[in-house]
């Protein structure tokens, strides 16, 4: 998580997520988007409007699929090794979240007709892989820092994808859902990290 953290407890309800205001404001930034045009371009492409650029569920699911993977592989190295109890805490509470929310995106995957199987779901990228290599090669306060720094960095480019790519490319309200709940419970981890930072720092 790459994606994920998330609480199962934490269901939060966004405004403006219903498909109808999505085409609306998609609607009118398409128009405006012409509007704005028209000064620099001919009459033929005065009515020309901005493509929606759209994700399939199939894409979707594959790319959460490997982050969650990829989250789960390093929490649970962090579970093991850290030696600040606190860090080992959360890192099995990543362990926990990731699985759960995991096995949320397999039951919705399976309703919307996509199986991870046939979702193309990507190996660990050489960033994840260097980062396994990095803790692999640390052990105590050492590890425990360089696991909390990877949990930052990855929970911060995930929330990002997640907010500014896969949301805007996704026109399945149950998808979206998903997307929102999973971006929130991946910022109360993040969250959490940062907090454990500073306690690491103060304790050094």
């Amino acid at each position: 998580m790459k994606w994920m953290l998330m609480p199962a407890a934490a269901i939060v309800a966004f405004a403006g997520c219903s498909p109808a205001s999505d085409r609306g404001d998609n609607a009118a930034g398409g128009a405006a988007s012409s509007e704005t045009g028209m000064a620099s371009t001919d009459s033929a492409s005065a009515g020309a409007t901005t493509p929606v650029v759209t994700m399939d569920a199939s894409g979707v699911v594959s790319q959460l699929t490997s982050a969650n993977q990829a989250e789960i592989e390093q929490a649970q190295a962090g579970a093991k090794k850290a030696s600040e109890s606190t860090v080992k805490q959360f890192a099995a509470q990543l362990v926990k979240d990731h699985k759960a929310n995991a096995k949320q995106l397999q039951q919705l995957a399976a309703k919307l007709g996509v199986t991870v199987a046939d979702s193309g779901v990507e190996t660990a990228t050489e960033s994840e892989s260097s980062t396994m290599g990095e803790l692999a090669g640390k052990s105590g306060k050492a590890f425990d820092q360089a696991f909390i720094d990877a949990q930052i960095q990855a929970h911060e480019q995930n929330i990002d994808k997640i907010r500014n790519q896969l949301l805007p490319a996704s026109d399945q309200p149950e998808l979206r859902d998903y997307l929102q709940q999973t971006a929130s419970a991946m910022e109360g981890h993040l969250a959490s990290a940062k907090q454990l930072k500073q306690d690491l720092a103060g304790g050094s």
